[in-house]
């Protein structure tokens, strides 16, 4: 199909045309056609050029013998300003219809992706206020406070997920079938006990080009002088909770501070942009901090563990100099988090030691993510590190239910075993079952402790 003539054939004015530039303006001009019959002359069309006024047929071509071609004639001063504003017009509708056909186009994709992201997803906004799922209105908070629904130290669903579980699902979906994503703000608040003593304490601290370093000094370590006070009461199984990740993302670290109870230990990745003032308020809230060591994973470089990872195929002063870089990053922690480590830790127990070495001489412990095994603890007794492994993690729980499920599998290893430590993630799903299932269960089946009561605890 030919674009340029179905275009020609629209009603344009004249006076538009020749306004347009050339590339617009070309299918609405008239195209001649060659003269027919006796006005050709014997000539067979090939060497002329024609144009028609008036019915007349004016041949261009070259000048005959004798005939001298006419000089055009200059313009005048008005002529060209006029053609040249003439130009100016014909560029800027030019450029203008461009520009702003593809930016129209681009908005025009853009809320159509929109649009069918969200209505697929979450069944559309609010029909009634018009709000997008998931956002909690002023209305919706101020009649939750008058339900009740906001009591402190109780986790009930706010309105805002009722709302949405009324409504019709996506798709024709029945309602209640709608998905239900919870936000840190439904998590309450945790009560706010004493903050932890101010770090780093100056004796324990050994300066180097990197930054302050932990140290022992006078029978102290800094594994007991920054960890949080704790007083076992008899008879319960110790269980110690740490949230891992935190410090990438400020929602999810303000939501761990604030939100959980102060005897949850926080660990902050060492990559964190702002790690010294994360450390400094997780401790003013109460909570113990652990720092995350990076180790090389499985499928790497697939999985980068970062520029301060220690690597298999490195060599071991690198490795030693980044570890130190790492302890460099931040004071007031009593111990390191294992942080992927698949193909690290599976090394033998004596490749493990100079690193174990450093981090016992340093005053701190490690704490494995369950990758290692026999090896971790094989490498950690032979350098008096303390050490010891999560029991459960809950990482790929997604649900309410996997979080439930994974929380009593921690219980029971706390029971069977006197104590056990569960790693969890920094989510809202995550933190809203914790919170519950801690004021449940932590007066009679077990005792919520830092993690350094649980790794220093005598067998």
């Amino acid at each position: 199909m030919d674009i340029s003539r179905l275009l020609g054939k629209l009603p344009v004015p004249r006076g538009l045309v020749r306004y347009l530039p050339g590339p617009l303006a070309r299918p609405f001009q008239k195209t001649p056609r060659a003269p027919v019959g006796p006005a050709m002359d014997g000539h067979s069309g090939d060497d002329l050029l024609g144009v028609f006024e008036e019915d007349e047929y004016v041949e261009i071509g070259e000048a005959e013998e004798g005939e001298e071609e006419e000089e055009e004639e200059p313009l005048t001063e008005e002529e060209a300003e006029e053609r040249q504003k003439t130009a100016r017009r014909q560029r800027l509708i030019y450029y203008g219809i461009r520009g702003g056909g593809a930016g129209g186009a681009l908005l025009l994709v853009f809320l159509l992706w929109w649009f069918g992201v969200f209505t697929y997803t979450f069944g559309g906004p609010d029909r009634e206020t018009g709000s997008l799922p998931g956002a909690v209105s002023e209305k919706a908070l101020v009649r939750s406070e008058q339900q009740g629904e906001t009591t402190e130290g109780k986790v009930q669903p706010s309105v805002a997920s009722e709302e949405r579980r009324k409504r019709p699902g996506p798709r024709g979906r029945p309602p209640g079938k709608n998905i239900d994503i919870p936000l840190f703000m439904e998590v309450p608040e945790a009560k706010k006990l004493a903050p932890l003593k101010p770090a780093p304490v100056k004796a324990l601290t050994e300066k180097s080009p990197d930054g302050p370093l932990p140290r022992t000094a006078g029978g102290r370590a800094p594994r007991t002088a920054y960890a949080r006070p704790f007083e076992a009461r008899s008879g319960l199984p110790l269980l110690g909770v740490v949230v891992t990740g935190l410090g990438r993302r400020d929602k999810p670290t303000n939501a761990a501070i604030k939100r959980l109870p102060p005897a949850v230990t926080l660990a902050f990745s060492p990559y964190a942009p702002d790690l010294g003032a994360d450390v400094g308020k997780a401790r003013e809230n109460g909570h113990e901090v652990l720092l995350e060591l990076p180790l090389e994973p499985d499928r790497f470089p697939l999985r980068d563990p970062g520029r301060l990872a220690l690597l298999t195929f490195q060599a071991e002063d690198e490795n030693l100099d980044r570890l130190r870089r790492l302890l460099a990053r931040t004071t007031g922690y009593t111990g390191l988090l294992a942080h992927m480590g698949g193909t690290f830790l599976a090394r033998e127990p004596a490749a493990l030691e100079p690193y174990f070495r450093e981090l016992a001489e340093r005053g701190l412990f490690f704490v494995g993510n369950g990758k290692g095994g026999g090896t971790v603890a094989e490498a950690a007794a032979a350098v008096d590190l303390p050490a010891r492994q999560v029991d459960v993690r809950l990482h790929d729980a997604m649900s309410a239910k996997a979080v439930d499920a994974g929380l009593e599998k921690a219980r029971r290893r706390a029971e069977k075993a006197g104590r056990a430590i569960v790693a969890v993630p920094a989510r809202p799903i995550t933190f809203l079952r914790l919170v519950a299932w801690i004021d449940e269960n932590d007066t009679y089946a077990f005792q919520l402790a830092p993690v350094s009561a649980v790794v220093l605890r005598p067998e």
